[in-house]
């Protein structure tokens, strides 16, 4: 590949919907395959790509289709999502600097992304599942948010609370805020010392919120248990499942499940099967009956999972089957590699006698113990 041209490399997994993808730098020396520019307009293209094996590919931030894409802007969720981002950036600024935040602007972006996952939980999620390093702080807490409305509806509660979770999602972590960015970015393992501080946000959360009466006492009492297990390990005030409020128990596992599906400096993201299997396997950090409802309101494969067929073929979940969770819909890679373009049509696997050939119990033991993963 030419690169004389404006091309960036960067890490696969930095890959975002509305990026111009150029091709794959396989050696991570400059040495490209190239697939011709084109932008990555859809879920599916944009989890072919992260399957390609590829550590590294190329983008062309400089390409008419990228500017095109940005000023026409024809998706109202990529517009959902700057909006997001720039409401959460400003609200972390605002409690830097020790000013009140903007409640009314934080309950009007909590509307649109009610809005946005009552119609289309899954355009929503697959945009904020891929994270920039220097915004994760910020997008996470809206897709904490998402993800504790699509629950909320799940566990069938009124649209009074499910709004007042998204509330609680989008603010669980604003005392990260006060955290310095060389230990909460820190990459490797924690030391107890680092551990303590970043442990702190949880408190320093609550504190920022405490005293201002325009907030919820539900959602101060997220900021300051989200972290809680029901089996009383958790922090910061190691309560266990009677004293924990359902709203606490929905943010856990939302915010658990977005941290490991997420890139940050010290790991990779999970895939979202794996990351189901992992949280299923840890008994008694989770309250099961509202992780049952998780795993309904995602799927045992999640929308974006990269699954393996009985067949051999390697398949990207589109859609979820409620009748059998383990069979949704896919569309299937007209190539083992995943390079090569994804079949037309979705398969139902309901009505396929292919099926699913599940592998992700093997990869989270394997990340787990390697320390991939770290809470805080």
């Amino acid at each position: 590949m030419d690169n004389s041209k404006a091309f960036r490399r960067i890490d696969v997994l930095e890959l975002e919907l509305g990026m111009v993808f150029c091709g794959f730098d396989m050696q991570g020396r400059g040495s490209a395959i190239s697939t011709g520019a084109r932008l990555v307009s859809s879920p599916e293209d944009l989890a072919r790509i992260r399957s390609s094996g590829a550590a590294f590919c190329w983008i062309d931030p400089t390409s008419e289709l990228g500017r095109s894409r940005a000023e026409d802007a024809p998706d109202a969720t990529l517009r959902l999502r700057e909006q997001a981002r720039r409401v959460a950036q400003q609200v972390f600024h605002q409690l830097r600097l020790g000013k009140a935040i903007d409640v009314p602007q934080c309950l009007e972006l909590v509307e649109a992304i009610a809005a946005a996952t009552s119609q289309s939980a899954s355009a929503l999620m697959s945009l904020i599942r891929i994270k920039k390093a220097d915004e994760y702080t910020f997008m996470h807490s809206i897709a904490v948010s998402g993800l504790m409305m699509s629950l909320a509806r799940t566990m069938g509660m009124e649209p009074h609370a499910v709004k007042l979770a998204g509330f609680a999602g989008f603010l669980h972590d604003i005392g990260k805020a006060f955290i310095p960015l060389e230990v909460l970015n820190k990459e490797g393992r924690l030391s107890a010392e680092e551990f303590a501080i970043i442990a702190r946000h949880a408190v320093l959360g609550y504190e920022s919120l405490r005293d201002d009466p325009r907030i919820p006492d539900e959602v101060k009492d997220v900021c300051l248990h989200h972290h809680e297990k029901m089996d009383g390990s958790g922090y910061p005030h190691q309560l266990s499942a009677p004293d924990i409020s359902i709203y606490a128990r929905m943010a856990s596992i939302c915010d658990v499940y977005d941290a490991l599906t997420s890139v940050r400096p010290y790991k990779s993201g999970w895939d979202p099967a794996v990351a189901i299997a992992a949280m299923a396997s840890w008994h008694g950090r989770f309250d099961p009956s509202i992780f049952q409802a998780f795993v309904r309101t995602l799927g045992i494969y999640p929308e974006g999972s990269i699954v393996k067929l009985r067949s051999g073929r390697s398949a990207v979940v589109v859609a979820q089957n409620q009748a059998d969770l383990t069979r949704p819909v896919v569309k299937v890679f007209a190539a083992a590699s995943g390079l090569s373009d994804v079949d037309a049509l979705a398969v139902d696997l309901l009505n396929s006698d292919d099926h699913i050939v599940q592998k992700g119990a093997e990869s989270y033991l394997e990340l787990h113990s390697a320390g991939a993963w770290r809470q805080g």
